[in-house]
């Protein structure tokens, strides 16, 4: 979706990009949190609401534990993702 203003605050008179880029990989599935940020899960889902709750009132230690396992999860996805951004980008662009 295109910003209604450029980077330097004008109009943006140049619309849309009217197509994905041919190699962007989607990173879902962090947790349903995470995918509620980007607008893949509705926020009023009750396992939303649960680690918004546990985010919100738990104790220090819980919500660390938490953190400690989304982030080991994130890097393995990262790390799937960009392998898969490179075949992606061999395939689409060859050696240039």
């Amino acid at each position: 979706m295109a910003a209604s203003l450029s980077p330097s605050a004008l109009p943006n008179r140049y619309g849309a990009i009217p197509f994905v880029f041919p190699t962007a990989i989607e990173l879902v599935g962090l947790s349903a949190l995470s995918d509620t940020l980007l607008c893949h899960r509705h926020y009023d889902r009750y396992v939303v609401e649960e680690e918004k709750r546990l985010l919100l009132t738990e104790t220090e230690a819980e919500v660390g534990a938490y953190l400690e396992q989304w982030r080991r999860t994130a890097v393995n996805r990262v790390c799937e993702a960009f392998e898969l951004v490179k075949k992606a980008e061999v395939k689409r662009f060859g050696e240039k």
